[in-house]
């Protein structure tokens, strides 16, 4: 008997040990911007067309449903791409890889296309030749920026309840830019002296 109440003990220790942990500590601030404003700002541009030049001739192709995916291993770029290229019609799919950062300074998250490419390829009696991959990130130039999460104002002046006044200084802190499914957060802890 004696045991079983040991052993509740110690399993009630161990368990509540674990789930009374501390939290860790929150940011001060956080911007959070999701996949779906990202989509949104592509899908805005519609499509895209272009001509490839090959040793038989020129390809046409077109890229359309541009869209990102955000995991925490990466920001990756995906689209459709038609390509006719004579009397070839092919529908391939497009794979990128997206460029991510916080410049401090400018209090600026962007998000850009860093490569993105298609496979230019025909079938000959079964076999799939190989042509060309077409890279089309300079198609997709433009930069999506946002605001982040550094205030408008660094120093404040406070008035106090005496009458007197206090200049209190805002610095930004510890920034990060994370991923996470579906979402970019950037954050950071803010410092009153």
């Amino acid at each position: 008997m004696r045991h079983i109440y040991v052993y509740f003990l110690c399993v009630f220790v161990f368990f509540g040990s674990v789930f009374c942990q501390d939290p860790p500590p929150m940011p001060s601030a956080e911007v959070v911007i999701y996949e779906k404003t990202l989509n949104q700002f592509f899908s805005a541009m519609g499509p895209i067309h272009g001509v490839s030049h090959t040793s038989s001739g020129d390809c046409e192709w077109t890229v359309k449903n541009p869209h990102v995916v955000l995991q925490k291993e990466g920001a990756y770029f995906a689209a459709d791409a038609h390509i006719q290229c004579g009397l070839i019609n092919q529908n391939t799919v497009v794979k990128g890889v997206m460029d991510l950062g916080y410049d401090s300074e400018k209090n600026v998250i962007s998000a850009k296309v860093k490569q993105a490419s298609f496979e230019l390829n025909f079938d000959f009696f079964g076999n799939k030749v190989h042509i060309m991959d077409v890279d089309i990130s300079k198609y997709y130039k433009s930069q999506f920026q946002f605001t982040g999460p550094q205030p408008l104002q660094s120093q404040m002046v406070l008035q106090l309840p005496d009458g007197t006044t206090k200049n209190v200084t805002m610095k930004q802190s510890n920034t990060q830019l994370n991923l996470d499914t579906h979402r970019i957060v950037v954050s950071s802890d803010l410092e009153f002296k």
